[in-house]
């Protein structure tokens, strides 16, 4: 699918931004593709707090520029707002930008880089007669940089104005036009990646160290991880920087050097949401939130600028098979994808396009999953087989009221009659198809990454559940991706003690299919590998859960239990501040949150690399996940289908 933005006749005209004359110019949205694919483009523009908003006007403006970003500023006096523009990492000779004051006054500034490397102009804004004027910055000290800032400071009154045409020009004479609505792939389509130096290693026995992507270019963070590292060794680690592909693909070959190969990670909207926009691919809460229509980000609610895509568009595949082909032509062969799910209570329910997908899944019209099927072997299985599995129940439409699938709509939280057995019956089949959906998502880029020599990756929520979509067991007898699951975090009753150590919804296909086999048997009969996942504290970046005896004990028996080939640990405390050097921050004890951290994942590191040294096994058939816990909606399903519990 390729899609081009069109800025003329009446989509210029709903594209009106400000009404120009002798009232005061209002903030406007205009309601286009293009608009939604550049205030949804977390990687292109970063703003947010209660103190602005952008929109994009496309008119009158300077000659041989098709569009501006309307910016309204409501701080206070005196503070400093940022509007980050990022660009992929490089050297730059200047920078140039438009811009123009509607109303109220106060000062723009156009900044380069950051810390000792940051330089900046700064101007007034004033409305005066409403024309465009120039600020520029050209300086041969800059070094490599990683962002363009635009930013702004109020004299305490409202502040309207418009950007436009911020070039960033580098030594080599490119040109990066930073405000453009169809680059919806600004972090990836202008960096500078280097030739990779040989095939990347397998995942296998290694220890993945998280951490932000601006982190892993800093010179510091090389330092601690080799140190880590080299604690254990120095073999049998790796990286997995998150987001910020155009600062981490040129580093690829100088870790592969280093023997720690390079992962990548991001969620399914964050570095693609100016494409999601573009094509409408956000799903739609059931409270009625959608980033399709909602361009506030004062209004998203949490985890919207990572989360609340449609698993059933078309576009969020061809997104992440575009960041695929990315990773491929980098070296970089493997793809991580966590707390995948839908994110129900937030921002993501249902869409028009899931409904059409949810349909076509039912009357068994869609291309199906792959999925080993004890005993028979691997093959792929289409909705109604996988829902009969999961349920034992044949399903029907007149079984949900309805003449024909074609009737079929997403059910409503807040509707009359939503505690009737019927309703509670779609509900169910509603749920399930969202779990469908989410593994068919995987089933298709996991088979494109393979094509492409990357391995894909899928990390669910911290637990299992119908609503949310999660598919954890489900997902390791998929034959096309691979699963980081069993967050030793929420598995208080681990397989260590001989229970599943999951939430009630973790039965499903694999309770059904499967009964009676360890989750690594299940995954050798798939062929998926099983990598761990360990949360030191609350998502990702709080003190330990537990102490880091248990954790050991705990990491220990799970990478036994599971047997797990990988394990990816907490983002590494990586920051600079106070003055300390990462790794003199994390091993100074009197620096309590960082060090606490640090002895956490070393423990937790020693726990999985002496289990998968010792060559720890689950006894064969332990029968791991036998007593099946079944979530009230399976309970439902069969009630209303008027038959009994299998046995």
């Amino acid at each position: 699918m390729k899609f081009r933005l069109k800025l003329t006749g009446a989509a210029m005209l709903l594209g009106a931004i400000v009404s120009h004359g002798a009232d005061a110019p209002a903030f406007r949205y205009s309601g286009t593709a293009a608009e939604r694919a550049l205030l949804n483009n977390m990687s292109a523009l970063m703003f947010g707090g209660n103190a602005i908003r952008c929109a994009l006007s496309t008119r009158d403006l300077p000659e041989g520029i098709s569009c501006a970003l309307l910016v309204e500023g409501t701080s206070p006096a005196g503070r400093r707002e940022n509007i980050l523009v990022a660009f992929p990492r490089s050297r730059v000779a200047g920078a140039e930008l438009r811009y123009r004051a509607l109303s109220g006054r106060g000062r723009l500034i156009l900044g380069l880089g950051s810390g000792e490397n940051y330089r900046q102009r700064e101007v007034t804004l004033d409305p005066g007669d409403g024309s465009w004027k120039d600020a520029s910055y050209a300086d041969e000290r800059i070094r490599d940089l990683t962002y363009v800032t635009i930013a702004f400071v109020t004299e305490g009154e409202p502040l309207l104005f418009e950007v436009a045409g911020l070039k960033i020009r580098t030594p080599e004479g490119n040109v990066i036009d930073a405000i453009a609505p169809e680059r919806h792939f600004l972090a990836f389509d202008s960096a500078a990646v280097p030739e990779p130096e040989g095939k990347s290693p397998s995942m296998n026995g290694r220890v993945i160290l998280g951490m932000g992507g601006g982190y892993a270019a800093l010179p510091a963070s090389t330092d601690a991880i080799e140190k880590i590292a080299g604690i254990f060794g120095g073999d049998r680690f790796a990286i997995a920087p998150d987001f910020d592909y155009s600062q981490i693909a040129p580093l690829r070959n100088d870790y592969f050097r280093r023997d720690l190969p390079m992962s990548y990670q991001t969620t399914l909207v964050r570095e693609v949401g100016g494409f999601f926009g573009a094509h409408g691919a956000f799903g739609e809460g059931l409270s009625g939130f959608s980033r399709n229509r909602e361009l506030d980000r004062r209004k998203w609610p949490g985890g919207a600028q990572y989360h609340g895509g449609s698993f059933c568009h078309p576009a969020a595949a061809e997104a992440h098979k575009k960041i695929i082909d990315k990773l491929a032509a980098a070296g970089i062969a493997d793809y991580i994808m966590p707390d995948v799910g839908w994110w129900e209570s937030s921002t993501a329910g249902f869409s028009k396009a899931d409904e059409t997908a949810f349909r076509a899944c039912l009357a068994g019209n869609d291309p199906g999953i792959e999925f080993a099927l004890f005993p028979e072997g691997r093959r792929r299985i289409r909705f109604p087989e996988y829902f009969k599995w999961t349920f034992g129940v044949e399903l029907a439409p007149q079984k949900l009221g309805l003449g024909s699938y074609d009737e079929f709509a997403a059910p409503r939280s807040r509707v009359p009659g939503r505690e009737s057995p019927q309703y509670r019956l779609r509900l169910a089949v509603f749920y399930a198809l969202k779990r469908y959906a989410l593994l068919r998502f995987f089933d298709e880029i996991g088979a494109y990454g393979k094509s492409k020599g990357v391995n894909v990756v899928a990390m669910p929520l911290n637990c299992s559940c119908f609503g949310q979509g999660m598919a954890r067991l489900d997902g390791l007898l998929a034959a096309n991706f691979d699963l980081c699951d069993s967050n030793s975090f929420n598995s208080p009753e681990s397989p260590a003690y001989g229970r599943p150590g999951e939430l009630p919804a973790e039965a499903g296909l694999f309770g059904m299919i499967a009964r009676g086999m360890s989750r690594s048997e299940a995954a050798k009969a798939s062929g998926t590998k099983l990598r761990l996942i360990h949360e030191t504290g609350q998502a990702g970046a709080a003190v330990p859960y537990r102490d880091p005896r248990l954790n050991y004990v705990l990491n220990y028996a799970l990478t036994g239990a599971t047997g797990a080939d990988s394990m990816q640990v907490d983002f590494l405390s990586t920051y600079t501040h106070r003055g300390l050097p990462t790794w003199a921050l994390l091993n100074d004890p009197k620096q309590r949150f960082h060090h606490s951290r640090l002895v956490d994942q070393l423990v937790t590191i020693a726990a999985f690399r002496d289990a998968f040294d010792a060559g720890l096994k689950a006894p064969a058939n332990r029968g791991e996940v036998v007593s099946i816990v079944r979530s009230a909606d399976y309970f439902a399903v069969r009630a209303e289908a008027a038959i009994g519990d299998i046995a």
